[in-house]
């Protein structure tokens, strides 16, 4: 409303004219905006499980007799090293990684 002295609204206050310069001012949609957050806060989520999960791998895998073979292929493949940049992607290289290595097949998602 800054800089406006009135404002009138139809049904509900959905739509809106502040006046002095008549502008229209759409409210928010509040139900449809909850609903984005909460898609947003389950995608958050998420990302955070996934590089937490390839952080405990990874920790994992170098604590055990096959770490030097996991450091090695991470490391020394410089085709890996070009995705260090992108979290996400970087932290499925490692779980796949300690899947190619130990056998054990990681499940996630919903």
């Amino acid at each position: 409303m800054s800089g406006h002295i009135k404002y009138t609204y139809i049904n509900g206050g959905r739509y809106g004219i502040a006046l002095s310069e008549p502008e229209e001012i759409k409210n928010l949609n509040l139900e449809e905006s909850i609903n984005n957050l909460r898609k947003q806060r389950l995608y958050e989520d998420n990302i955070s499980t996934v590089l937490k999960l390839a952080t405990q791998t990874e920790n994992s895998i170098k604590e055990s007799s096959y770490g030097k073979y996991y450091s090695t292929i991470l490391e020394s493949n410089e085709f890996f090293r070009e995705f260090r940049e992108y979290r996400i992607f970087y932290s499925f290289i490692k779980l796949s990684l300690f899947e190619q290595i130990t056998g054990v097949r990681i499940l996630y998602g919903s």
